[in-house]
């Protein structure tokens, strides 16, 4: 692998990590906030 290679996989890792980390503050809040919203959310999941 060229050194390119590795800082361009390396920087798709860190994006993906981030999204990660972002949809799981999501995840936390919907699930503090109950309700109807979260039955909303639970259907865009599982489609």
């Amino acid at each position: 692998m060229t050194e390119r290679q590795i800082l361009l996989l390396y920087d798709a890792e860190q994006r993906r990590l981030s999204h990660h980390r972002a949809n799981q503050v999501i995840d936390t809040n919907l699930a503090f906030a109950g309700g109807n919203v979260v039955k909303e959310h639970l259907k865009t999941l599982r489609t």
